[in-house]
């Protein structure tokens, strides 16, 4: 008993040293693989955890329509079944995802690839408590989980007095002076601000016609990009083969291989998330921009008459971040790519995030602009 006992010990107390150090010390999650201890991305399932957080933080999903798009994506389980929404659940509140390790009830920074942002991560967090306080409810409260105190931090509630829905700070942090502010006011506030996204009817059209003529030199440039990505891949796995060859004819000794192996393998794994990466559907991508261009131009007025849904969903699109101080919106951070809007120009010359008209048009961040 004492034997099993100090075996316990240790095998927790080593569990404990390899999460401190970022390591993760049971079998490797969805969408990862074990490998010499260390977690690395599973290129046949890692795709799939990214289009759940996409589709999650869209807020034009749940758990059960996510699960069952990723069944029609070819997702199974062990026994061929659709993947259970509770499952998805599970998964949209694993840290692991962001590159951290939850462990004992505490959080650690993992040392492992992480496949979602961090800013994704918090986004699905912060949707989930939503839900899950406005499930059973009898009025729902549209506005309920963007918002946050200026004065204390503290989350925005709402509730209805008299017919009427206010907005409060819960207090759940002590004493906060912070008073109610009636829904109605709060909405033209936010109306106010998505109105700042509007442009002008002319510099839209001209962003389109910049949108089309980059549309063609980006699939040739995505076109070449990936033909570089295969060659490269090949020759990585040529040099593991050749590998191999040397360790059979016993010209390099066993911890050599295995060295020169891994290393080749890592590189090997970055080229297939590299051309994963780059196989997407680029045509559509241009065709978003016309989309996200009609939405900044009516996102007030949708916002305005649009129901409870609607709210959310453009809330969710448009803006993160909102501070309520003194009955007034006190700041905000705009997503991207509307952000780029309030950032560029209303009139005049193409905006730079469309990127120059040459044989090789990039954006600052060197990808087309997308809207998840």
């Amino acid at each position: 008993k004492n034997t099993i006992d100090n075996l316990s010990e240790e095998v927790k107390k080593g569990m404990q040293e390899k999460v401190e150090q970022g390591g993760f010390p049971h079998c490797a999650p969805f969408g990862y693989l074990n490998s010499n201890g260390d977690l690395i991305l599973d290129p046949e399932r890692y795709g799939f955890v990214e289009k759940m957080f996409e589709m999650y933080t869209s807020s034009l999903h749940t758990c059960k329509s996510i699960a069952k798009q990723l069944y029609a994506d070819w997702l199974r389980t062990k026994s061929g079944r659709r993947v259970s929404p509770g499952v998805i659940h599970q998964r949209l509140n694993n840290p692991i995802y962001a590159g951290l390790i939850r462990y004992k009830g505490r959080i650690y920074q993992g040392k492992h690839r992480p496949i979602v942002s961090r800013e994704r991560f918090n986004q699905a967090q912060q949707m989930l408590n939503g839900r899950r306080h406005d499930k059973g409810k009898k009025h729902k409260f549209p506005l309920r989980g963007f918002l946050t105190c200026g004065e204390c931090g503290c989350s925005i509630t709402a509730e209805v007095q008299r017919g009427h829905t206010y907005y409060r700070c819960t207090k759940s942090k002590g004493n906060c002076s912070q008073k109610y502010i009636r829904e109605g006011i709060l909405n033209e506030q936010i109306s106010e601000i998505l109105n700042e996204l509007k442009i002008d009817p002319e510099f839209v059209n001209a962003m389109l016609e910049a949108t089309s003529e980059l549309k063609e030199n980006e699939h040739r440039y995505y076109k070449d990009t990936m033909r570089d990505l295969q060659k490269e891949h090949k020759q990585i796995e040529e040099k593991i083969e050749a590998l191999l060859d040397l360790r059979l004819e016993k010209e390099v000794d066993k911890d050599l291989y295995e060295s020169k192996k891994l290393k080749l393998e890592d590189q090997k794994q970055y080229l297939e998330s590299r051309i994963s990466q780059s196989g997407q559907d680029h045509e559509q991508i241009f065709e978003q921009i016309d989309k996200v261009l009609k939405v900044a131009n009516a996102c007030d007025d949708l916002f305005l008459l649009g129901d409870y849904e609607t709210k959310r969903k453009l809330l969710a699109m448009v803006s993160s971040n909102m501070v309520l101080k003194d009955r007034k919106i006190a700041s905000y951070q705009p997503k991207e790519p509307f952000a780029l809007f309030l950032k560029g120009p209303q009139t005049g010359k193409t905006p730079n995030w469309l990127g120059r008209k040459d044989s090789n048009p990039r954006t600052r961040s060197q990808s087309p602009v997308s809207c998840h």
